[in-house]
Formats: structure tokens, C-alpha cells, sequence
């Protein structure tokens, strides 16, 4: 039996990169060690690369590139000169290191869609173990070490389900089926942004051709209006800090509903007040409240050592507003260019690149709507999800150009 080389790699990249999206932590039993497969993915992008360039190809955004070096290098500074715990920055630098080389590359669309339908039934094998133990348990982290880990894995499953059922000509029953599973499931583990965040998603793409004719009329309108947005907020936030405030106060009362969001928001937005330019260096909050756990408890109630749930005030906490701003460009930017190649690939008719598409608009739109509750920018297969998302939108971006490319080719010899 001869052993397809290329071949192997590419089912081992399509397992490794399942797992990852559906992460772990240090309490499951299987997949404990996210750092190893992250950068086991991408060794084996590299050696794909060198094996079968039709799988792995470079990407050639360079703007995306230069807007997320702009980041590390902001990073690096924060390091060198003000952070209070730079030793923690450097975890980070480390980690943005790995998420640059993943940046660099883009797979096919074919592989893509594999990874979706692996996804599909790995969600549905997470969930049957979950309903499983629920009765000796109650609420459990199925093999996956925790149930908000169950949460995120059914709703990412939900966003997969949803394409295929709205993209399929003929409606799969059982993507149906598997939908109502991953949304039982879901709502047993009782995460309410999760449990939102499909149902926003279906309200796009029910609208979804409306919105990419509406983007595509008013596109230097849009980009024009989020960038003057943008300086703004970076203006007023910078001149004057306290108006911060006032987001708190919505949730003042609100412990038991928010399950004490309030007083880490409070917390967060206390110290991007007395740092409001540069910030107290990336990660900062949490070795904040773990050196200073007497004060932090004193004066905001906060005495668990935790992540601020909300990654644009713990953005603003710890990287100030120039940092923030520069994280915003390149979050608004990369969701622009998904949307822009989301129109192109439906104009081209090939549901492969089609399926990819949507896959990385709904993975970016549910990190960005999930950072209002969640810590998913600090949570390493959290961050894995964003930036595949990010690498999906460059794969589609070139096999849209390949195609293209393919008919001028075929219109010009007459084929």
C-alpha cells in the first residue's frame, strides 16, 4: 500500500484544525494541550506548502500583514517601556509570533469545507457525551474540560449548520436535526451570548444580498464613516477618559444578570482611566488583580483572578487608545474584506468558495460578538478561531482570483 504523502498531511492539518476550534483547557482529559497543536498546525502548513502548493498557498494581502506587525510592534514597545508586568507582554508577542506565520498562509476551499463537515460531526460527538454525563453531572465539560468550552463548540456548529441549511438545494435534514441538537445542547449549558449569536447570524443572512449591495454602493461611504468613528471615539476617550463611565452604569445594578460583569468592566475601565493613552501593557489586568487582590477586592468587589469579559474595555485597559484604535482598524478591516469577498465568491457561483465565505464572515462576526461578554482575544483557541477566520478569507480571496484568472486564460484562447 503506497501512502499519499501530501494527502496525509492535509487530513492530519483538517483533524488538528477541528480540534482547535472546539478547544479544551487544562481539565479535559483529551485535548489539554492547545499551545502543541497550535504550533503542530503550523508546522504541518509549512510542510504543506513545500508538498502540494494546489492545498497551501502564500497569501498576498499585504495591508493585513502590515496592520497586525503595527500591532506586535506596538506590543513590543509597551514591553521594553511601560508595562507593569512585561513579562506578560511577551507571552503574547510570542503568541501573536505563531498567529503571523498562520497569516501567511491560505488553503484551499475544498479543505475548508472538510474542515466544516469534520466540525459538523465532531460537535455532534461533543454533545452527545455532554447530554451523557448530564444526568450523573449536571452541567460538565463533556471531554472538552468545561461546559462554557461545550457552549462555544455548539454555537460555532450552529453558524456551520446554518450555511449549509440556507446554501443547500436540497434542505439536508439532517443538518436540521443537528441543528436543534447543538441548540439544545447549548441552552442546557445555559450561556446566554452563545445562545444569541446564531440567531443574529440568521438575520444576516437572510438580509445578506441586500447588505452586499448595500456595501458595495456605499463602500467609501462605509469606509470613510467607521475610520472618522473610529478617530473620533479615539479623540474623546483620550481627552476625556470618565465617559467610560457611563457604560458601567447601565450594569450597575445588574450583578445577577451580567454574573458580576459589572465589577470587572468597573475594575477595567478604572484603570484604562488612570492610563488612558498607552495602557498598563497587554495581560496586565489580570496580574493587576492577582498582585493587588486586597485593593482590587476594597475598592470594585473583585477578588477572582479573571479576564474582564469584554475584550474592548480590557483592550482600552491595557493598550490605552492608541492601541485600541490600532486593534479596531484591524478588526473593522479584515470584516470589510469578508464581506467584500463574500459578494465576490456568490457572483462567481462556486459553492465551495461560497460555503468558505460565509464560514469566515459568520467566525469573525461571532468573535466580535462574543468579545462583549467573553475574553475571546485572550483565550489561545479563541484567537485560533479569528485568525483561521482571517486565513479562510485570504484562501477565498485567492481561489477567487484563480478562477478569474482561469477564465480570462480559457475567453483569450478561445476555449
Amino acid at each position: 500500500m503506497i501512502i499519499n504523502i501530501p494527502q496525509f498531511f492535509r487530513k492530519v492539518f483538517i483533524l488538528l484544525t477541528t480540534v482547535l476550534l472546539f478547544g479544551g483547557n487544562e481539565n479535559s482529559p483529551v485535548f489539554s494541550h492547545i499551545p502543541e497543536l497550535f504550533a503542530a498546525v503550523i508546522i504541518i502548513l509549512a510542510v504543506l506548502y513545500f508538498l502540494d502548493r494546489d492545498v497551501v498557498r502564500i497569501t498576498h494581502n499585504g495591508w493585513m500583514l502590515f496592520g497586525f506587525v503595527l500591532i506586535a510592534l506596538y506590543l513590543v514597545l509597551e514591553f521594553y517601556f511601560w508595562a507593569l508586568y512585561p513579562g506578560t507582554v511577551k507571552i503574547y508577542i510570542t503568541r501573536y509570533l505563531l498567529l503571523f506565520i498562520l497569516m501567511i498562509f491560505n488553503i484551499n476551499c475544498e479543505s475548508i469545507v472538510e474542515i466544516m463537515t469534520a466540525c459538523k460531526w465532531y460537535a455532534a460527538a461533543i454533545g452527545v457525551v455532554y447530554v451523557g454525563m448530564y444526568a450523573l453531572q449536571g452541567n460538565n465539560g463533556s471531554f472538552l474540560g468545561s461546559y462554557q468550552n461545550v457552549a462555544c463548540g455548539m454555537c460555532i456548529a450552529m453558524l456551520i449548520a446554518e450555511i449549509n441549511i440556507f446554501l443547500s438545494k436540497e434542505k439536508d435534514k439532517i443538518d436540521i436535526a443537528l441543528f436543534i441538537f447543538y441548540l439544545m445542547v447549548l441552552m442546557m449549558t445555559g450561556k446566554r451570548t452563545f445562545l444569541i449569536i446564531p440567531f443574529v447570524l440568521m438575520l444576516v443572512f437572510v438580509n445578506v444580498n441586500n447588505l452586499v449591495v448595500a456595501v458595495k454602493e456605499n463602500r467609501k461611504r462605509i469606509v470613510r464613516l467607521v475610520l472618522l468613528l473610529v478617530i473620533l471615539a479615539v479623540i474623546v476617550l483620550a481627552v476625556k477618559p470618565d465617559l467610560l463611565s457611563s457604560i458601567n452604569r447601565i450594569a450597575d445594578n445588574g450583578d445577577d444578570a451580567m454574573s458580576g460583569r459589572d465589577r470587572l468592566w468597573g475594575l477595567a475601565i478604572y484603570l484604562w482611566q488612570n492610563n488612558p493613552i498607552k495602557g498598563i501593557g497587554m495581560g496586565g489586568y489580570v496580574n493587576f488583580i492577582r498582585y493587588n487582590n486586597a485593593f482590587t477586592k476594597s475598592l470594585m468587589g473583585v477578588s477572582l483572578i479573571t479576564s474582564v469579559h469584554n475584550i474592548y474595555l480590557q483592550l482600552l485597559a491595557e493598550n490605552g487608545v492608541i492601541g485600541f484604535g490600532l486593534y479596531m482598524i484591524f478588526f473593522i478591516s479584515n470584516l470589510v474584506f469578508a464581506i467584500k469577498n463574500l459578494r465576490r465568491a456568490i457572483s462567481i457561483q462556486k459553492i465551495k468558495v461560497t460555503y468558505a465565505a460565509y464560514f469566515a464572515l459568520f467566525l469573525q462576526i461571532w468573535f466580535l460578538i462574543y468579545g462583549v461578554t467573553g475574553n475571546p482575544l485572550f483565550t489561545l483557541y479563541q484567537i485560533f478561531i479569528y485568525f483561521f477566520a482571517v486565513m479562510v478569507s485570504q484562501s477565498v480571496k485567492y481561489e477567487i482570483e484563480e478562477i478569474n484568472n482561469h477564465e480570462i486564460v480559457n475567453n483569450n484562447t478561445g476555449l
